[in-house]
């Protein structure tokens, strides 16, 4: 897990911010800012408030005491359609795992049904460039589609795929937090999930 300090950096970048101006959106003195940075001190509940809505975090993630799921603002830099890959710019709401640091992961938003990735449409797809065996997007007949690595073949629906372009490793998936929470009111109405 990475420090407050390695966080708030990786933030900063992320958010294309630097300190003086970090300073200035949350009100936090410029040398109180270098001393969480060099990881000399954890920002308190306070500080937390201050810095969560200009860094785009939960308070509780900046200090390293996030639950085991939390809740990030997640930059959205490209959408997948049928035709392929284009620019957007959102930020949205999503869980994620604690071992992971959103901002390490390039972001889409999926709107394709495909049975290599049976998540509804609208999930957020999160992209690293890990070579292991998974799930990657790949550059394919002319479209960017899904594709499964497995014992360096690359396989589509079950058929090996000889012509190929690697873009990215798909680390893992996620639903936005609205969809989220429709999912989860659905299936209390179904009586599918237990309250």
């Amino acid at each position: 897990m990475s420090t407050t300090g390695e966080r708030m950096k990786a933030l900063i970048a992320y958010n294309h911010y630097n300190l003086e101006k970090l300073s200035w959106d949350s009100g936090i003195p410029l040398d109180r800012l270098q001393i969480l940075i060099d990881d000399q001190d954890r920002p308190s509940d306070e500080e937390g408030k201050d810095l969560s809505p200009v860094l785009g975090c939960d308070g509780s993630y900046l200090a390293g005491k996030e639950e085991q799921r939390y809740v990030a603002y997640v930059q959205v830099l490209k959408r997948l359609e049928e035709e392929g890959i284009v620019e957007t710019e959102a930020w949205i709401q999503c869980f994620i795992d604690r071992e992971y640091d959103f901002y390490d992961f390039e972001v889409i938003m999926y709107n394709m049904q495909d049975e290599e990735c049976p998540s509804p449409i609208g999930s957020l797809m999160f992209l690293d460039d890990q070579q292991d065996d998974g799930l990657y997007l790949v550059a394919h007949d002319g479209k960017m589609v899904l594709a499964t690595k497995m014992q360096n073949q690359m396989m589509r629906h079950g058929h090996k795929l000889d012509d190929y372009k690697i873009y990215k490793h798909v680390a893992f998936v996620r639903l936005d937090l609205e969809d989220t929470l429709l999912s989860l009111t659905r299936k209390i109405r179904k009586g599918e999930l237990d309250v």
